[in-house]
């Protein structure tokens, strides 16, 4: 703790960094368990990613998000022809859909990359596939040049992971609004929202959560809630952070509409104890799983795709839709009008 408060103390917040990942559960619904499966002596849980996630302390920047799933690329982003760096996400897969040692090293490097030119602090929590990695560049030779690394403790009474104060919680509580909204749309409908459901939908609400919908003040608050600067202590009022209480409300009040026994207890639907921790045995046996199973064509519980191409017609079509539309509000936007006619140009000379 004296550690990490001695390196905070001589950063700004924006040069404090977090790393945390995050079981999800995209096809969860109210009041069912979660299912897996036995592949060759192996449980997998399906219909399951682990999602990497990363911001500074003040909440204003934060990293394109890392998903890991179980196949090389999921049937609802193959059969659109879309590539998951498309909508700024790194897709990776593993045997498990869990961080391996491999992907960690990986990610390190990745971020210290985007770091140029700055000196950051990275705290990250103690799990195996952590450890590894960071052993892994210190002993390649070719260490990380803009990062300093600190492994966060286990369990601390006055230290703990920011993530772990509400950012989390937050962030699936953006989701499961999402997908009952989702649900509750296709409520009576001849479609079942459960086949309709893909992971192309899931990876969007999720990045539309990180990207578009956490705020700031939020990533801010969990921070000094940590204990992490200790100049910084938060206020005894300030434990309670409004948004997450807000939230609490919303997705009882949408559970209530499907499923009333679901709605008397919400947590085990945000944040299913499924979805909480990994266990040190997870980095090996994700490995050996992947090796065993190689490469799935899709993911666990994914339907088959039938969705056809956009045509390069449509697509203009649909821009000189949007455009006419910003044209005609009382408060449109000049710059969305002029990107969309950038975008129609671009359409016209790349035939």
């Amino acid at each position: 703790m004296v550690l990490v408060q001695d390196i905070t103390s001589q950063l700004p917040e924006k040069d404090v960094f977090v790393v945390d990942e995050i079981g999800l559960f995209w096809k969860l619904g109210p009041s069912k368990k979660v299912n897996s499966e036995q592949v060759r002596g192996i449980r997998r849980e399906k219909a399951k990613i682990t999602i990497t996630t990363c911001c500074n302390a003040s909440g204003t920047e934060k990293l394109p998000l890392w998903v890991i799933g179980y196949s090389h690329l999921p049937r609802a982003f193959k059969s659109l022809g879309i590539r998951p760096e498309n909508i700024n996400v790194s897709w990776r897969f593993t045997g498990r859909a869990l961080m391996t040692t491999s992907i960690m090293e990986e990610w390190l490097r990745w971020f210290d990359a985007r770091m140029e030119g700055r000196k950051v602090l990275l705290l990250l929590d103690n799990f195996i596939a952590h450890g590894r990695a960071i052993e892994n560049i210190r002993l390649s030779g070719n260490d990380l040049k803009n990062t300093v690394i600190i492994m966060l403790p286990n369990s601390s009474v006055n230290l703990q992971n920011p993530f772990e104060m509400g950012i989390i919680y937050n962030l699936k509580s953006l989701y499961r609004i999402s997908w009952l909204n989702f649900l509750l749309d296709h409520k009576g409908s001849e479609l079942n929202p459960y086949n309709k459901m893909n992971l192309f939908i899931a990876i969007q609400w999720i990045n539309e959560a990180w990207n578009s919908n956490l705020s700031p003040s939020l990533i801010e608050n969990c921070f000094l809630n940590s204990g992490i600067f200790a100049s910084k202590r938060a206020k005894e009022s300030e434990k309670n952070i409004p948004e997450l209480l807000s939230l609490d409300d919303r997705i009882r009040e949408l559970l209530a509409m499907l499923d009333p026994q679901a709605a008397i207890n919400i947590q085990n639907f945000i944040n299913p104890i499924e979805e909480m921790g990994m266990d040190s045995s997870e980095d090996i046996i994700s490995q050996f799983a992947f090796e065993i199973f190689g490469d799935r064509d899709f993911e666990t519980d994914e339907e088959e795709m039938t969705t056809s191409k956009v045509s390069k017609e449509d697509a203009h079509q649909a821009i000189e839709l949007l455009s006419d539309y910003e044209l005609q509000q009382k408060n449109g936007d000049p710059n969305l009008y002029l990107y969309l006619q950038k975008y129609l140009h671009f359409l016209q000379v790349h035939k």
